[in-house]
């Protein structure tokens, strides 16, 4: 694509706007300024016959001059175009200032419908509402100040079209029949018919069975202006699937690596990589410096933990790799402040963006049966092969109202509480199970009314066992009875969590939209015992897919994929963007926020259109400038 660069200084939302980069064509089939015209500032001491003849010289046709201006008007004859005209002209000594007549449009606006409660791409103030069939995930603060958003309106005037710049979105993949993205995803051609790869099961279906990176998806590119649910930031893009996170949101250095190298291999320029640990890993440092080797940016979120990622002690990775290709991003709400959960870092966080209360596609609509919500979950329809459940006459499984203090320890008369299943029945933190014993219990739920593909097992477990001798089980059964017997065990754990709550999850997807029996079991020897197993905030969560749910999340990750989406429009404005131009236009072009002084480094907010200014003019080529 040929351009034509004028450099102009002007204000847009406290920004200072240099070097920016106006298309011979402009990407909507208009002229950025009008064909066979030029606008000319003589200096003061030409006179009109020297005007005149000037032009007569370089072929232009006839000359209007235009009132209280100091301009002059130029029609140029049919076969000398705008720029061969300025490079003509641009050494006449009569001449001061030379520029074409650009033409100015009122700002692009998509007609999506949820396009208002896209408060990142246009703040109005606006309060976010839940989208019909989404969760409640709404966060306060639930509004912000007009114009703080990320300037995308005028810079959809000069680009929509992202598809240049590939992005592969590393996640838990992407609802690829998702009626908002369809048109927007990435050809992988007979290999890949599904757009990606899935690093989870190892094949070439990497459909989202979470939600997360279908909702970065729509967020970088919901298609713009087809009169469907939202807009994306770019209109139109090539979204590489790249299932390298579980249904829980979880993935390993295998998933991830190998997932870096598949967007290596399948030329991608910007691999989003919406993941934290608090571990230096060398392989994914590697693999991200790979991709350096390849240009291709990688932007990663700061974490969610309102720590400080500078801190020795609350490390967070990959934002902590000080790679020249990496580019770590937290998260905004709507009034531009830090948002309450987001990691900070002056060092190693390098730009801000929206990342509250943001609709974008999900995978699907969900379910879930929550032990939270309904006590009756835990204390009726279970069967137990040590007593009849409850149960608080004998050892063995039953329901317990286990008490916590405010550092979530188990406390006999602490101020929290939680409905749970406990082995010993009469669970305290203090009494003792049994010895030589097999307690199971285990309850049958129906999943058929969701109509379900995805379902997950989602509880919290304090453990208190003797270490490798006696040890706590969970499985599931396809249908009825004991799943100890005819079903999978899920896990093998002895040990202790010292009296803290630990997160366990697990995949049942075989057992969506049938009968599924879910099961506990502590086995234990003749010898030695402990405080014994809770199993706390117990959930069955269920995912049916369809094309058409919304959902509202918050997360640094949100705001990551703000930049990822910004960098694509950077590198398909002009294909010769390096990493390095488009990270310093980013960061140059981006809005000073004051409360983030000190904060992160520059202390700047994303803005579209500042980043897309920043494009440098080519040298020897003079223009006015406004």
């Amino acid at each position: 694509m040929k351009l034509f660069l004028l450099c102009v200084s002007v204000a847009l939302h406290g920004v200072a706007l240099k070097s920016w980069a106006i298309s011979k064509d402009s990407f909507f089939g208009e002229k950025d300024f009008v064909p066979g015209e030029i606008l000319v500032q003589f200096r003061s001491t030409t006179s009109s016959t020297s005007k005149d003849q000037t032009l007569i010289r370089r072929s232009s046709l006839r000359m209007h001059d235009i009132n209280d201006t100091g301009l002059s008007r130029v029609i140029l004859l049919n076969d000398q175009n705008v720029e061969q005209a300025i490079q003509s002209l641009k050494d006449d000594p009569h001449i001061e200032s030379i520029q074409p007549n650009f033409i100015y449009r009122m700002a692009k606006t998509p007609n999506d419908p949820l396009y208002p409660q896209g408060w990142s791409l246009k703040n109005t103030g606006q309060i976010i509402t839940k989208p019909a069939g989404a969760w409640d995930n709404i966060s306060l603060p639930n509004i912000g100040v007009a114009g703080n958003d990320i300037g995308i309106e005028s810079a959809w005037d000069y680009i929509t079209d992202c598809q240049e710049a590939p992005i592969a979105i590393l996640d838990t993949g992407i609802n690829y029949n998702h009626i908002d993205l369809v048109s927007n995803l990435w050809n992988g051609g007979t290999a890949f018919p599904n757009h990606g790869y899935n690093f989870i099961d190892g094949n070439n279906d990497p459909m989202d069975q979470q939600g997360h990176g279908t909702h970065l998806a729509g967020i970088i590119a919901a298609t713009g202006n087809n009169s469907i649910g939202i807009s994306g930031i770019c209109w139109k893009a090539s979204l590489m699937a790249v299932r390298v996170l579980d249904t829980q949101g979880v993935g390993t250095t295998a998933s991830i690596t190998q997932g870096i190298h598949f967007a290596i291999q399948n030329q991608a320029k910007i691999i989003n990589l919406s993941v934290t640990g608090s571990t230096y890993d060398s392989a994914i440092f590697t693999a991200i410096s790979d991709a350096d080797q390849a240009g291709v940016l990688v932007v990663v979120p700061a974490g969610n933990n309102s720590t400080n990622n500078d801190n020795n002690l609350s490390p967070n990775y990959p934002c902590g790799y000080l790679l020249p290709n990496l580019i770590c991003v937290t998260a905004l709400d709507q009034s531009f402040s830090l948002a309450s959960f987001s990691n900070m870092g002056p060092q190693t966080v390098q730009l801000a963006a929206p990342g509250v209360n943001l609709v974008a596609p999900w995978a699907g609509s969900n379910a879930v049966i929550d032990g939270i919500a309904y006590p009756s979950l835990m204390t009726q329809g279970w069967t137990s092969t040590s007593n009849s459940f409850p149960g608080f006459t004998s050892n063995g499984w039953g329901y317990h109202l286990v008490q916590f203090d405010s550092t979530l320890a188990v406390h006999s008369s602490g101020p929290l509480t939680s409905h749970a299943l406990t082995n010993p029945n009469s669970y305290d933190g203090s009494t003792l199970y049994s010895n030589g014993t097999d307690d199971r219990i285990y309850k049958t739920f129906d999943l058929r009314a969701f109509s379900p593909q995805v379902a997950v097992l989602d509880y919290y477990a304090i453990l208190d066992t003797e270490p490798g001798h006696d040890f706590f089980y969970t499985g599931y059964n396809r249908g009825v009875g004991d799943p100890f017997v005819s079903g999978q065990q899920l896990n093998s754990q002895s040990g202790s969590t010292q009296g803290f709550l630990y997160p366990f999850h697990y995949n049942i997807s075989s057992c969506a939209n049938q009968l599924c029996t879910i099961g506990f079991r502590l086995q234990t020897d003749t010898s030695n015992s402990s405080f014994g197993v809770a199993v706390l905030q117990l959930a069955i969560k269920t995912l049916t897919y369809d094309s058409i749910t919304y959902n509202v999340l918050q997360g640094t990750s949100l705001a990551a994929a703000h930049v990822s989406a910004v960098a694509s429009m950077l590198m398909s404005y002009n294909p010769n963007f390096t990493v390095e131009d488009t990270l310093t236009a980013m960061i140059q072009g981006g809005v000073f926020v004051p409360s983030l002084n000190g904060q992160i480094k520059n202390a700047k907010a994303l803005h579209a259109m500042g980043a897309l200014s920043y494009i440098q003019p080519p040298t020897g080529l003079k223009v006015i400038e406004p």
